[in-house]
């Protein structure tokens, strides 16, 4: 505020100088005109009592000396009128200035109000959106555990599916065996009566057939291997 007033003091201080200017050479030429009078026009030693010269101040009436006199009240009154005009100014001016000031100074705080609102928004904003990509980021862990889960309950199913049909396999290689295990037995005893009747031996007079081989347990590769005998034993007998 002293700032303010100080500029406005300086701004109208050239007004204030020419006023104060005006008076002061007014002031100075009345001395000046009297120290000349004294000096070279009315010398005392020339004795007169007055001035040689018209136009000088000793030679006026007493109505000059007296509208001199109101001239310079008029021009002290216009100074004082000027410098009040020029307060009246700076005043005016000083108190539209804080108008303006308490104006900005209220818009200042409107301003820090709204910007703490919006901080505050922010702030709300910026915890929903984590609490969004939390969410997002559960969901799609869920989603992977889900498509996981699923990838192996697949993976059982197909297990079981495949050891299902291993059994099924398994049982049909089974009987399959024993199939080939009875061709075979009763291949082998078709071959022993043959050899019986075609022999012409004590055997085959007295009538006694030779007994069948005891059954043996076998193994999957000994399996394949009978059913190979099976299939030359059957040959044989067919050329036979």
């Amino acid at each position: 505020m002293v700032f303010i007033y100080c500029w406005f003091c300086l701004g109208d201080l050239p007004q204030r100088k020419s006023a104060n200017w005006k008076l002061a050479s007014l002031k100075w030429r009345r001395n000046s005109r009297t120290k000349e009078h004294r000096t070279s026009c009315c010398p005392r030693s020339a004795g007169g009592s007055t001035c040689r010269r018209s136009k000088c101040s000793q030679n006026w009436p007493p109505s000059a000396w007296n509208s001199r006199g109101w001239r310079n009240k008029d021009l002290k009154a216009k100074n004082q009128e000027l410098e009040g005009q020029a307060r009246l100014k700076t005043m005016k001016r000083i108190e539209a200035l804080e108008s303006k000031i308490s104006a900005l100074q209220d818009q200042l705080d409107m301003s820090a109000k709204d910007q703490a609102v919006m901080a505050k928004t922010n702030r709300k904003l910026e915890r929903k959106c984590k609490e969004g990509m939390q969410q997002v980021e559960e969901e799609r862990r869920h989603a992977d555990q889900y498509k996981e889960q699923r990838s192996v309950d697949e993976a059982e199913e197909e297990n079981t599916r495949l050891a299902t049909a291993k059994r099924r396999i398994q049982r049909e290689l089974d009987d399959v065996t024993e199939a080939n295990e009875e061709l075979t037995r009763e291949v082998q005893s078709l071959r022993n009566r043959l050899r019986g009747r075609g022999g012409g031996g004590p055997s085959g007079r007295s009538g006694y057939t030779t007994p069948p081989e005891p059954r043996r347990k076998t193994t999957r590769g000994d399996r394949s291997g009978d059913a190979g005998e099976g299939d030359a034993s059957l040959d044989a007998d067919a050329e036979v």
